[in-house]
C-alpha cells in the first residue's frame, strides 16, 4: 500500500463519508484520492473502475470495481490473485470486461478485482492474516460497500487466491454464487515437497529487504528477479499502467511488498491444513462443497501430471464442477480470453 501514512487516509476515507453522506458506508469519490501514488486506475487515465477503501477491524482494504456501462441488473464477480500478486496481475481480464459488451454477455452488472492485506493499495497487516481470518475480514468488507453489500457473488481465485475462494466458500457458503479457479491451490499443497523450499524462498526475500532501495530498484530492473517473486517485468503481457504501477508498488521503500510475500509465504501450509479440517467436517466429506457451481481451470498436465493430479481431485469438491485446461500457470497474462470463457461457462452453471 502506497500511502503518506494511515492517519491521512483515516482523514481523507471521513472526508469521503461526511461529502457522500450515505448512512456512513465508505463509497468511492476519487477526486479525495490524489495524493496516493502511483493512482489505482489500473489502465491508466482513461480506466473507468472506482476504488473503494473499506476500514474493517482496522485494516484498509482496496477493492477497485468496473461495473457494467450498459446499466443492467446482473451477477457480482470478486477477482483474488495469485501469490505474490495483486489487481494489476488482471489487467488484461479487466480489458476485456470492458470492452464490447462482455459484461453484459457474461451477466455481470460488476466486477471487482482487490488487493489482499499488504499488496497494491491495501494496508498491510502488523501480523501474519490467516485464510479464515482474511475470509472474515474481506466479508466485512464488502458489507461496507453498498453495491455489494448482502449480494450473493462469484468468487475467482487464481493460485493462491483459489486456495481462499476454496475458504471462503466452506466459511459463508450462502454468499457464494459459485467458484473460479485459476490453477488454483488445493490442499495436496501439504504434502507437496516443492514447499519444502519455502526457507530457501524466504532466505532471499530477507535478503532483497536488506538491500538498499536504489540497489534493490536495479536488481529488479536489470532482469535479475524472476515472476516467481511477483516482480512484473516489461516483458510481461500486461497493459503498460499496469506494469508501471506493479513495478512503483514493488519497490517502494516501505517494503510493504516484500514483508507481505514473507507473511502469506509462512501462512501457506497452515491454510491448507486449516481448509482440510473444514472439508473433514462437511456434512459430506467426499463433497465438501456440495452442489457448488465450481469451475477449475487446470495448467497443461504434461508439464506437471502430479499437480493436474490434484486439479482434478479439486474439481471433485463439488458435484456441480467442470474441468478445463490452460497451457500454464500464468493465464491473466497470456490467457486471458480463457478466463472470459471460464465466467461464462460457471454463469451457466448457476442457472
Amino acid at each position: 500500500m502506497i500511502y503518506n501514512n494511515k492517519i491521512i487516509i483515516i482523514i481523507i476515507i471521513i472526508n469521503i463519508i461526511l461529502l457522500n453522506n450515505v448512512n456512513g458506508q465508505i463509497v468511492n469519490a476519487q477526486s479525495q484520492y490524489k495524493n496516493i501514488y502511483p493512482f489505482p486506475n489500473l489502465l491508466g487515465p482513461t480506466d473507468p473502475g472506482f476504488s473503494h477503501f473499506p476500514l474493517f477491524e482496522d485494516l484498509i482494504l482496496h477493492i477497485r470495481c468496473y461495473y457494467n456501462r450498459d446499466g443492467e441488473i446482473g451477477d457480482i464477480m470478486l477477482f483474488d490473485s495469485g501469490l505474490p500478486m495483486f489487481s494489476t496481475s488482471f489487467g488484461n481480464v479487466i480489458q476485456m470486461l470492458i470492452a464490447n459488451n462482455t459484461m453484459s454477455k457474461l451477466g455481470l452488472s460488476t466486477a471487482c478485482f482487490f488487493d489482499r492485506y499488504g499488496y497494491g493499495w491495501s494496508e498491510i497487516s502488523p501480523k501474519p492474516v490467516l485464510a479464515q481470518d482474511f475470509a472474515r475480514k474481506l466479508r466485512g468488507s464488502i458489507q461496507m460497500i453498498p453495491e455489494l453489500a448482502n449480494r450473493k457473488f462469484f468468487y475467482c481465485g487464481w493460485s493462491y487466491g483459489g486456495l481462499n475462494a476454496q475458504t471462503y466458500a466452506m466459511l459463508y457458503p450462502n454468499d457464494v454464487k459459485g467458484i473460479l479457479t485459476i490453477d488454483g491451490t488445493d490442499i495436496g499443497v501439504i504434502n507437496d515437497q516443492k514447499w519444502l523450499m519455502i526457507p530457501r524462498f524466504l532466505d532471499m526475500i530477507n535478503y532483497f529487504k536488506r538491500l538498499p532501495n536504489e540497489e534493490f530498484k536495479q536488481f529488479c530492473r536489470n532482469g535479475s528477479l524472476s515472476i516467481d517473486y511477483g516482480w512484473i517485468s516489461n516483458a510481461i503481457s500486461l497493459p503498460q499502467s499496469c506494469i508501471d504501477k506493479s513495478q512503483a508498488v514493488y519497490y517502494n521503500p516501505n517494503q510493504n511488498y516484500l514483508n507481505t510475500i514473507y507473511q502469506e509465504l509462512s501462512n501457506m501450509i497452515p491454510n491448507a491444513n486449516a481448509l482440510n479440517k473444514l472439508y473433514k467436517k462437511a456434512p459430506n466429506p467426499s463433497k465438501p462443497l456440495g452442489n457448488l457451481p465450481m469451475v477449475v481451470m487446470s495448467s497443461d498436465p504434461d508439464d506437471e501430471p502430479s499437480w493436474f493430479e490434484r486439479q482434478i481431485k479439486l474439481s471433485e469438491l463439488s458435484s456441480n464442477s467442470i474441468q478445463l485446461n490452460c497451457q500454464n500457470h500464468f493465464v491473466p497474462f497470456y490467457q486471458p480470453k480463457l478466463v472470459i470463457n471460464a465466467i461464462e461457462v460457471l454463469s451457466a452453471k448457476s442457472k
